[in-house]
């Protein structure tokens, strides 16, 4: 959805809303990211849940 221009600047906010709240990426935050052209892919996302969540 970071097509969306405006999806995109509310993402991007409530992640700076986060980060000053302690919640940072790659440490107790996972962010995916896509688009129209670029979907996320299954395989991606269990990825994902295999290194940081299992």
């Amino acid at each position: 959805m970071l097509d969306d221009a405006e999806y995109a600047e509310k993402a991007i906010k409530r992640v700076q809303s986060m980060e000053a709240s302690g919640i940072l990426s790659g440490k107790n935050l996972l962010i995916t990211a896509e688009t129209k052209q670029n979907p996320i892919s299954i395989k991606s996302v269990n990825i994902l849940i295999q290194e940081y969540l299992i």
